[in-house]
């Protein structure tokens, strides 16, 4: 039985079925649709409804206003879904806002095509959400009526950690063979063990501003265009770019040449989520997690799950709920690396998702004397001990995206002592592909030089900086060298 309660909708009593179809014939039914979500056809052509065959009555005012009772609990029950910041941007704005739309579950994504011309849409399969661009507050309260969905959230804005800026071009020190940071921590001698490496047969991504793959340091060993790029930013483009240097410059560090990177021999693909000015979105970032987990053409296109990194750095942070990524992550056997934050010097400062219940090695950074950098401490805000390790960030000279192919910048961060990290993860998986991120963390933890670092005196969290890990340093310095030299021992 139905109502002619407005001119442009119909309130149905009966269920009905609604098959959310895509362009690949993907499809999902969802049973015992609310009467609401009847206005969505007119937003999307590939809704199908799937009456039951009862035919139109009468109703009687009585009935009337049962049925107009219901919708309004209906529209209760709905609103509660609704995430309170959206809530009050769609209230007291007239403008739309870009949601992302979650759905209960943990496995496959509940599909949904909107009409190009009104909403544009992504589904995130990785988080089980979908992304709507612009969503006014009509679509929002529509989306919140299905059953299927369990939150309607806002987007919001991440950044980059940001870094202090020593000096663009600067030269290298004399009397090095490789960067400091790179010779500190005993990078070389961890290639040239018997039984070595330089990261040959591994793969790192970053997610970051991007990267300039002509640099002379990085042109050599970028995994390609296909599978190895993407840009998910507002002006997305095909071909590898950094509009910033943030990017170029954290790759540099991991596997760039002639005495930058840590795992020369590794190569590398990035997916950009960060634009020039270091920013981007919650959704741009998942979106690139999604591509790190499965990657694509640039275009997005095509995706094959073989082609996954061993590593992935990131230099960024700002928000939570990037669990469902980091998560798939460990799964697919990818070692996650972040950088613990640079919002020091007092503790109970590291960033998210560095602070991540999923668990990532999260980075402090070090100085030439071994001494901390007064950024980020632990512990978390829920009391977990944190950075897990630290390593060289201060005065880091690596490739940067302009002017020129050969151009370099030296910054300072935990931006930049990650990347070393991540350098040495893909050391111990160019080693043994198969180990864990659990067994490449206990190996860099348990192998971290603790003998000479110069403590802060703060005694975050209660624990005194003679003990590792602490809330300082964490495990203590990253060695690659020791470390590797006892996975080729076994240990």
């Amino acid at each position: 039985m139905h109502i002619l309660y407005k001119p442009h909708l119909v309130l149905y009593l009966n269920h009905f079925t609604i098959t959310f179809t895509k362009t690949d014939d993907t499809e999902t039914h969802i049973q015992q649709v609310s009467n609401e979500t009847m206005a969505l056809s007119r937003f999307n052509p590939y809704l199908k409804f799937h009456p039951s065959p009862r035919r139109p009555v009468a109703m009687s005012k009585f009935l009337l206003f049962l049925a107009l009772f219901a919708a309004t609990a209906a529209h209760a029950a709905s609103s509660s879904k609704i995430e309170p910041r959206l809530a009050a941007t769609l209230a007291y704005s007239s403008s739309p806002a870009s949601v992302l739309v979650s759905f209960p579950g943990t496995t496959g994504p509940v599909l949904v095509f909107f009409e190009k011309t009104a909403f544009t849409s992504r589904v995130f399969w990785i988080t089980n959400q979908i992304y709507v661009r612009n969503a006014d507050a009509v679509l929002v309260s529509k989306l919140a009526g299905l059953p299927s969905v369990s939150e309607i959230s806002q987007e919001f804005q991440v950044s980059f950690i940001p870094h202090h800026n020593e000096g663009l071009n600067p030269a290298r020190k004399a009397g090095i063979l490789a960067e400091w940071g790179i010779e500190h921590i005993e990078a070389p001698a961890a290639w040239a063990l018997p039984g070595g490496n330089n990261g040959t047969g591994v793969i790192v991504a970053n997610i970051d501003t991007g990267v300039h793959a002509t640099h002379i340091d990085l042109a050599d060993n970028f995994v390609g265009t296909n599978y190895g790029w993407r840009d998910v930013t507002l002006f997305g483009s095909e071909t590898p770019r950094d509009d910033n240097g943030h990017g170029t410059h954290t790759m540099g560090t991991i596997v760039g040449a002639n005495g930058i990177g840590v795992t020369p021999g590794a190569r590398w693909m990035a997916c950009k989520a960060l634009n020039a000015q270091g920013s981007g979105t919650n959704a741009g970032l998942i979106s690139c997690g999604q591509w790190v987990a499965c990657p694509t053409l640039p275009n997005g296109g095509s995706p094959d799950c073989t082609r996954i990194p061993h590593v992935v750095s990131n230099s960024w942070g700002g928000g939570q709920a990037n669990d469902e990524v980091i998560n798939t992550w460990h799964a697919m056997g990818i070692v996650p690396v972040f950088a613990n934050g640079n919002s020091g010097p007092a503790c109970t400062t590291t960033w998210s998702p560095a602070d991540s219940l999923a668990w990532v090695i999260a980075v402090g950074a070090t100085i030439d004397t071994n001494g901390l950098l007064s950024f980020s401490k632990g512990p978390t805000i829920g009391g977990r001990p944190k950075p897990d390790i630290s390593a060289p960030g201060q005065n880091i000279r690596s490739a940067w995206n302009s002017p020129g192919n050969n151009a370099y910048d030296t910054i300072s961060g935990t931006s930049n002592a990650a990347p070393h990290v991540a350098g040495v993860a893909a050391l111990l998986k160019a080693h043994n592909a198969s180990l864990t991120w659990e067994q490449i963390n206990a190996n860099m933890n348990g192998n971290a030089n603790t003998e000479n670092v110069v403590p802060t005196g703060q005694n975050c969290g209660g624990i005194g900086e003679s003990i590792f890990p602490d809330m300082a340093f964490g495990s203590g310095i990253v060695k690659p060298r020791v470390s590797l030299a006892a996975a080729i021992a076994g240990k």
